[in-house]
């Protein structure tokens, strides 16, 4: 069977420049849940969120596993290296927290709840509007980035990393597991949301290697195993320490914030 590729062609449809809509948006939900509803952890795991993000990032590039030439854009500003790296810490890790966290905050009962519900809801409006004007925008771009799926020391860390995350969630006792299942909900669903538009339109899909430098799309059966495989694994999956770190660390008190 052909190895099959991440591949995707809207680093430079306007995906970035939503990332920054987005980060603005996510920022306001910080502030408010602060200022309003004094949950200090929405802060907490979008710090935690960019600073994991960002070091995934580097180390994909590092490890070349994001292509020879891999590059963003941003309002016709072009990032590379570490710089990249930072923007998408920024962009998209505090999302994944923020995102993850959300659902934890709205399954406590509060006098508020129906408030964070309805701006939980109209954010995941929001990033769906998003996603279907990029993978529109991307339609016929050249591919930016083609990663491949089962790289043997990609998976292997990602695997050791789990065993271990749940290892810590299991010494930890308590509610752990059951906060931690909550979250991995939460970023899955913000998963669903940000990448199947784009997937569907074709700016986020399976490809096959066919040449030394040619794809082509893979068939219906394998975009859906391996993009499924990508979206519990590797990235919803590859999210839950942006929560486990702060919560052995006493950082959040998700009964009690």
């Amino acid at each position: 069977m052909a190895p099959s590729f991440m591949l995707r062609t809207f680093d430079q449809a306007g995906y970035y420049e939503t990332r920054c809509v987005l980060l603005f948006a996510v920022v306001g939900v910080v502030v408010w849940q602060w200022l309003v509803r004094r949950e200090r952890a929405f802060a907490v795991l979008f710090a935690s969120g960019v600073f994991f993000q960002a070091l995934m990032e580097w180390i994909l590039l590092a490890l070349g596993l994001r292509g020879a030439d891999y590059h963003l854009s941003v309002f016709g500003v072009e990032l590379r290296g570490t710089a990249a790296c930072l923007f998408q810490g920024l962009a998209e890790g505090g999302v994944f927290g923020v995102m993850g966290y959300w659902l934890i905050s709205l399954s406590r009962p509060s006098v508020t709840r129906r408030a964070s519900l309805l701006a939980y809801a109209m954010l995941g409006g929001l990033i769906v509007a998003l996603s279907i004007g990029v993978g529109v925008a991307a339609r016929g771009k050249p591919i930016s980035s083609a990663r491949p799926m089962f790289a043997e020391l990609p998976i292997l860390i990602l695997v050791l990393q789990t065993i271990a995350l749940l290892a810590i969630v299991w010494l930890k006792g308590g509610r752990a597991f059951h906060y931690l299942g909550i979250y991995y909900l939460g970023t899955l669903i913000y998963v669903a949301l940000n990448f199947e538009p784009m997937h569907l339109l074709g700016a986020r899909y399976i490809g096959l290697k066919v040449a030394s430098r040619t794809f082509e799309a893979a068939g219906p059966a394998r975009q859906f195993w391996d993009m499924l495989y990508s979206h519990l694994f590797e990235v919803a999956g590859g999210k839950i320490h942006y929560f486990i770190f702060p919560y052995v660390l006493g950082m959040i008190r998700p009964g009690k914030d």
